[in-house]
């Protein structure tokens, strides 16, 4: 141990510097600062579980936000999907006079249905991008346990010799029919 004044060395048991005289400090023994004695660090305990109820307060509701805002956003893709099937089967009734009992042509020959299985080959399901996001139901209302979250249905009405007089559009978000039902008629 050395003297804290002159700076000589010293036995480690002395009380005294042996050339200056000045009294040494008495040797501590080492201290276990992560020890805590019963009743010690109860308050810091606490305090760290209310910061962890306060942060969960905070996070908890902006994650059930972000889920919100992310299913808000798939709706709305599935909105723009029933609007650009609502203008493609416009623009066929525009041509034909009518509208297709179905968006698929029956054969590699038959060209009318082009354009419109195109578009529908284009879009996408938000919920699941494996599913189609376009399907025909033969039945207005159509079987909703048949449908997915995302998926728009196109029920043609009044269907004589594969053509349909008129018909209506609904979509699914992602767990209920969306309230925008789309309609249209030719010469009604």
């Amino acid at each position: 141990m050395f003297c804290p004044y002159c700076g000589t060395p010293n036995d480690a048991g002395a009380r005294n510097c042996g050339r200056c005289g000045a009294a040494m400090p008495e040797p501590n023994p080492k201290k276990n600062w992560l020890a805590l004695a019963p009743g010690q660090g109860i308050g810091c305990m606490l305090g760290l579980a209310a910061l962890g109820i306060m942060a969960l307060a905070v996070v908890l509701p902006q994650y059930k936000l972000a889920q919100l805002q992310a299913a808000a956003a798939k709706e709305a893709v599935v909105r723009s999907n029933m609007r650009s099937l609502h203008v493609a089967l416009s623009q066929y009734a525009t041509e034909f006079e009518q509208y297709p009992a179905t968006l698929e042509p029956a054969d590699a020959n038959d060209r009318s249905l082009e354009y419109l299985a195109m578009t529908v080959r284009r879009l996408r399901d938000p919920f699941d991008p494996l599913a189609p996001a376009v399907i025909v139901s033969p039945a207005d209302p159509p079987d909703w346990k048949q449908v997915k979250p995302g998926q728009v249905i196109y029920v043609p009405l009044q269907v004589e010799n594969g053509r349909a007089r008129s018909y209506i559009i609904y979509g699914i978000g992602k767990s209920w029919p969306i309230n925008d039902v789309l309609r249209g008629g030719y010469g009604q």
